[in-house]
C-alpha cells in the first residue's frame, strides 16, 4: 500500500513538474516576442524590469560629461516598444511632466512590448533653463546625428541610434516656443496612414497635418519607418497642469490602442477639428500688442485680432483675421518688431482644409476594427 502510494505521489510530482515547465517555456517564448534582447548603451534591458540608464557623451567644457537619462519599463508580456520624448527644447516643462506621469504610472506587470521615455532629452538647455544648446544650436534641426559633428550632432546620434531606431512608434512632446503659447494639438504627416492613425487615438482637441522639418526628431523617426507624432501644449518655462493633464490622457488613450496598456479609456472620441494647412498672420508695426481674443477662438475673415500700440508716439495698428479658422497659437502680451508672428490660425477656407473626426476616420484607410467606434 505504502508503495502504490509514494508512486503516485512521485507520478504526481512529475506531472506537476512537467506542466509547470512547458508552461514556463511557453510563457518564456511570448515574452521574448521579436524583440527576445534589448540592449541601449551596452545595458541589456530584462524582461519585467523597471529601471533608468545613462546615455553619456562626451561634450563638457572640462572632464565633465553630458549624461542624458533614459527610463525603460519592459513588460512581463510581448507587444510593441513605444518612446517618449521630451525637453528637446530644454525650455519646455509641460512635456518633460507629461513622460515623467506616464512613466510612473505603470510597472513591468502592467505592459505589453516596453515603454520608453526620455523626459530631457537637452539637458544642457534644461540645466540653464533655455531652449538651445550651450552653444545656440537647435537641438531639433540635427537628428539623426553625426557621431564627429557639432555637440548637437553627437547627442542627436547617441539618441537616435542607442534608442529610437530601436522603437515601434514614437511621440515627441513639445510646447509653444519663445513668448508664445499653443493650444493643446497633435502635428503630424497625415498623409502617411499609420502616422494618422496615431494621431487620431491620441484624442487630442485638434489635429494638424504637419510634415516635419528636416532634421528633427519625428521626421528622422519617420524616414526609418517609425511612426511619429508630436504633441504641442501650453509655453515655454511654464508647468500648466490642464496641459499636462490632456497630454498624460492623450498618451494613455495612444497607449490602450497600441496595446501596450489594458485601461478603461472613458471616451478615445475626443478630437475636435483637423486643420489641413495653418497660416499665421503678423503684426505690421512695432509696439506694445494687445490681444483681442484667446487661443482656441474661432474668427472670420477680417475679425480684429489685436491692438498694437507705440509706446512713444501711443500711434495705433491693428492686426485683423485675414482668413476664416481657429487659432491655435498666439503670442502672448510683449513688444513686437514689424513682421513678427502674433497668431497661428487653423484654415477653414473650404470644406476640404477642415474635417470632423468621424469624416477624417472614414477617409482613413486602415483596417476597419482600428477605427473608432
Amino acid at each position: 500500500m505504502k508503495t502504490f502510494y509514494y508512486s503516485t505521489l512521485v507520478f504526481l510530482i512529475l506531472v506537476y513538474l512537467f506542466t509547470y515547465s512547458s508552461k514556463t517555456l511557453s510563457q518564456s517564448s511570448d515574452l521574448e516576442g521579436d524583440n527576445k534582447e534589448l540592449i541601449i548603451n551596452d545595458n541589456s534591458i530584462k524582461i519585467g524590469t523597471k529601471q533608468t540608464i545613462a546615455l553619456v557623451i562626451e561634450g563638457g567644457y572640462t572632464v565633465e560629461r553630458i549624461e542624458i537619462p533614459v527610463s525603460i519599463i519592459r513588460g512581463t508580456q510581448k507587444g510593441s516598444i513605444v518612446c517618449m520624448t521630451g525637453g528637446i527644447h530644454g525650455d519646455e516643462l509641460n512635456g518633460i511632466e507629461i513622460v515623467r506621469r506616464i512613466l510612473n504610472q505603470f510597472d513591468p506587470e502592467e505592459v505589453n512590448g516596453t515603454l520608453i521615455g526620455i523626459p530631457i532629452v537637452n539637458i544642457p538647455g534644461f540645466k540653464r533653463g533655455e531652449r538651445y544648446l550651450p552653444d545656440r544650436r537647435d537641438l531639433n534641426r540635427y537628428f539623426p546625428g553625426n557621431p564627429t559633428g557639432s555637440i548637437a550632432s553627437r547627442i542627436a546620434y547617441q539618441i537616435f541610434n542607442e534608442v529610437i531606431k530601436k522603437c515601434d512608434y514614437l511621440v515627441d512632446f513639445h510646447t509653444a516656443s519663445f513668448h508664445r503659447s499653443n493650444l493643446p494639438q497633435i502635428r503630424a504627416d497625415l498623409q502617411k496612414p499609420q502616422i494618422k492613425n496615431m494621431a487620431i487615438h491620441f484624442g487630442a482637441p485638434i489635429v494638424i497635418h504637419k510634415p516635419g522639418a528636416k532634421g528633427t526628431l519625428r521626421t528622422s523617426a519617420s524616414d526609418v519607418n517609425i511612426p511619429a507624432i508630436i504633441f504641442e501644449a501650453g509655453q515655454p518655462l511654464r508647468l500648466q497642469m490642464s496641459n499636462i493633464t490632456k497630454g498624460v490622457k492623450g498618451m494613455n488613450a495612444l497607449l490602450a490602442h497600441l496595446k501596450v496598456i489594458k485601461i478603461e479609456i472613458t471616451s478615445s472620441k475626443t478630437t475636435n477639428a483637423i486643420y489641413l494647412s495653418t497660416k499665421w498672420s503678423r503684426a505690421n508695426s512695432g509696439g506694445m500688442i494687445f490681444p483681442k481674443i484667446k487661443s482656441g477662438s474661432l474668427v472670420n475673415k477680417n475679425d480684429l485680432l489685436a491692438e498694437i500700440i507705440d509706446p512713444i508716439s501711443n500711434k495705433k495698428s491693428f492686426v485683423y483675421a485675414d482668413s476664416d479658422g481657429m487659432v491655435i497659437g498666439m503670442a502672448l502680451s510683449q513688444i513686437v518688431l514689424p513682421g513678427y508672428a502674433v497668431f497661428h490660425i487653423g484654415l477653414k477656407s473650404s470644406s476640404k482644409t477642415q474635417e470632423s473626426d468621424e469624416q477624417f476616420i472614414e477617409n482613413d484607410p486602415i483596417k476597419k476594427e482600428e477605427r473608432v467606434d
